[in-house]
């Protein structure tokens, strides 16, 4: 199909492709952008949160960092957390959740709030945090899904409806 006097669909396309991966342009694109947490700039993004201190019901959320590829993130495998995907089958765009204190022990983390809330589908987790409580709202509040380790889906009930998570290991 050709548009009328001008270039054709087809050629658009090439020309789409071109651009889309041509090295050396539009390479902003890579680079890694920090924001406040909260920040939904990226298609995959950082959380770095701190043990909840004695008394203290959550956990602080120390950084977040976003980017246009899970690689960018430079995540720490020995403090990985969990992975939460908002797209079943553990795909599409993604939160990467690590513990500034290390793996999860019986105490774990509580994880006040994140950037990618109310599009929870999937998660991985990791370093002992197989034990796992998806909350409805921020803060660790009203009720919440149980699960044991990783979820290819959360289930119809669960699925967008995560705003916070507590992970633990189990004793």
């Amino acid at each position: 199909m050709k548009l009328p006097g001008r270039i054709s669909i087809a050629a658009l396309s090439l020309l789409g492709a071109f651009l889309t991966v041509s090295p050396g342009i539009a390479q902003a694109g890579n680079e890694v952008r920090t924001g406040a947490p909260g920040s939904q700039e990226g298609k995959h993004c950082k959380t770095t949160v701190a043990r909840a201190e004695p008394g203290e019901e959550h956990s602080k959320v120390l950084s977040r960092t976003c980017a246009d590829s899970q690689a960018d993130l430079r995540i720490q495998e020995a403090s990985l957390l969990l992975i939460v995907y908002v797209d079943i089958g553990y795909s599409g765009e993604s939160e990467v959740i690590e513990g500034d204190s290390g793996p999860c022990d019986i105490a774990g983390y509580a994880i006040p709030k994140f950037g990618k809330a109310d599009q929870v589908s999937s998660f991985k987790t990791f370093n002992n945090c197989n034990q796992v409580r998806g909350y409805r709202f921020d803060d660790l509040d009203g009720g919440y899904y149980y699960y044991e380790g990783s979820q290819w889906y959360v289930g119809d009930n669960a699925n967008d409806n995560i705003r916070s998570f507590k992970v633990n290991a189990i004793p």
